[in-house]
């Protein structure tokens, strides 16, 4: 594989985190230089939105694998990153970005001996470049995993999810649940295997805590503030099937929403909340 000075800056990095989020020029011409420099990477069209910008896929994986029987046939857990299904919700086409080039070149390298891991750069680029939530034609499309009435979750339902069957799904959005850094849901249906929507609890947020903690944050359960019969407490999401994460764990995989609030405060280790400096908030 390429060596990590080889490997693209994203324009974060070139923009010093100062303007704004990244547009899907800049965005795609990063992935196009991360398939260019490495072969571990197989960057792959999907579909085209109704403003002709191009959807892909990025399967990352060492030895490179280019189709999903090779996939398969490894044993190894196929992890897909769904970034920013509402376009205005920007935070995780940024880092999947810096997970990639991780994963290709940089401490994340080592996972690729277990793991392969699915990438789409941006779920929404219309709604990404004017920072809308729905896509060109009016739909959320995180409602839209039954019906598939837009081209973008059928693409993303049909070629990446039917054919590659992740094991575990990431599906990144970006607001909620303030002050909180990270916040995650897993499938909470009933109507889903008892074990599969337990392993996330058990296993994978605990580390996520851990995690945060590491950097002096505190991590929680999405969604945020709820009031029930006069009495205030946190509640969680509903649990239809139309959306990603609650559709994956219909289909026996597992299903994680991520939510990154706005960064204006955080919730530190000891509970105390900190504002954060206007200068800092995007980085």
């Amino acid at each position: 594989g390429a060596q990590p000075g080889a490997l693209p800056r994203t324009w974060q990095e070139e923009q010093n985190f100062r303007s704004g989020p990244t547009p899907y020029e800049p965005l795609m011409k990063f992935w196009y230089e991360l398939d260019a420099a490495s072969p571990l990477v197989s960057l792959q069209p999907l579909t085209r939105t109704l403003l002709g910008r191009d959807m892909h896929v990025a399967v990352i994986a060492e030895p490179a694998i280019t189709n999903p029987e090779d996939a398969l046939r490894s044993g190894k857990t196929i992890v897909l990153l769904a970034p920013s299904v509402h376009g205005g919700e920007v935070s995780p086409k940024e880092a999947v970005q810096l997970i990639a080039r991780d994963l290709v070149g940089g401490d994340l390298r080592p996972l690729l001996k277990d793991v392969i891991v699915l990438a789409i750069p941006l779920i929404n680029p219309d709604g990404g470049e004017v920072r809308r939530r729905t896509n060109e034609t009016g739909y959320d499309m995180n409602r839209d995993y039954v019906k598939l009435e837009s081209q973008e979750i059928t693409a993303l339902v049909t070629r990446v999810m039917n054919e590659w069957t992740p094991d575990i799904h990431v599906d990144g959005h970006h607001g909620g649940s303030a002050p909180y850094v990270i916040t995650y849901q897993g499938t909470l249906n009933p109507a889903a295997d008892s074990a599969l929507r337990a392993y996330p609890y058990e296993v994978i947020f605990p580390r996520i805590r851990a995690a945060v903690q590491a950097e002096d944050y505190a991590a929680f359960d999405y969604s945020g503030p709820v009031t029930q019969g006069g009495v205030q407490g946190w509640g969680s999401t509903s649990v239809e099937a139309r959306k990603h994460h609650v559709y994956t764990g219909l289909v026996n995989s597992i299903g994680i929403l991520l939510e990154t609030p706005s960064n204006a405060r955080r919730v530190m280790r000891d509970g105390t909340v900190r504002e954060i400096p206007q200068e800092e908030r995007y980085y």
